[in-house]
């Protein structure tokens, strides 16, 4: 048998969310581009997801050019502390609760631009996949449209709300590289990058947003609560779920067998999930 005691101090620290508008002649609808700008704690994150965070400012600057020609709002947000819990993300959306109903669309730059082709992954949008297929035919490119579902990165919050979502990349090459290639690793390195596809990211992810802010005939409308529920019950989400508020309990439970920092640190982290359980 072996017995094994490790300690560890956890501190406050603060972090910000980086959030940049480029205001359209209709205020009262949205778009937003988002992907958060931290890293795993042993990686550089090169593309996890420095790549996405790039993807999204580059988005930023060719749009700001046609800025009169958007009808409506775009705002692009660099999302703080995704890899311990999506705290950026989930903090953005429980601040701007009252905005939520104007969000048409929330596109996740979370691992695009890292390779191969830069297509829409759905999270469950079929009525989407014409619009997008339409943006795909506009520039004569091979862009895939998937559809999918997971509560692992910054679109969740959002997606709970209601708003349809998506993310960015490659169905394929993902099922090729298998699980998470360099991500979370020592190895996610800027010579892992792929020039090609972050300029190719920016072009479809810049014309798509063209598209989704100027048309008046957006195919989709918000989900409903029971819809929402439906989806991620199908998904067997609501088991993941479950685990984060029976993990929760199990914690509180233990209160007093915990160090007063512990206990301060744990207040803290539940608070949080009462947000998302």
């Amino acid at each position: 048998k072996l017995r094994m005691e490790t300690e560890c101090e956890n501190l406050d620290v603060e972090s910000w969310n980086v959030v940049a508008d480029l205001p359209g002649a209709i205020d009262d609808e949205m778009v937003i581009y988002g992907g958060h700008y931290d890293g795993h704690d042993i990686a550089v994150g090169a593309l996890d997801d420095a790549t996405g965070a790039v993807c999204v400012m580059e988005a930023a600057r060719v749009l700001a050019r046609e800025r009169e020609h958007l009808q409506r709002s775009i705002r692009f947000i660099a999302f703080a502390a995704e890899e311990i819990g999506l705290y950026g993300s989930r903090a953005y959306v429980a601040e701007h609760e009252e905005e939520m109903e104007d969000v048409r669309f929330m596109l996740n730059f979370d691992g695009a631009g890292r390779s191969g082709r830069q297509g829409f992954g759905l999270h469950g949008w079929p009525k989407l996949e014409r619009f997008f297929g339409d943006v795909a035919s506009a520039i004569g490119v091979d862009i895939p449209i998937s559809q999918g579902v997971s509560p692992y990165s910054d679109h969740w919050p959002f997606l709970l709300k209601g708003i349809p979502t998506s993310g960015m990349g490659d169905p394929e090459e993902a099922r090729r590289r298998g699980g998470r290639g360099y991500g979370h690793t020592m190895h996610d390195t800027v010579d892992k990058a792929d020039l090609r596809a972050q300029r190719e990211c920016v072009a479809n992810s810049s014309l798509a947003a063209v598209r989704i802010l100027n048309t008046d005939d957006w195919p989709v409308s918000h989900r409903t609560q029971e819809e929402i529920e439906e989806l991620v019950k199908g998904r067997g989400y609501d088991e993941t779920l479950a685990l984060g508020a029976w993990l929760k309990d199990y914690l509180t439970e233990r209160r007093g067998q915990l160090r007063p920092e512990a206990k301060a640190y744990l207040d803290r982290l539940t608070a949080s999930w009462e947000e998302s359980i």
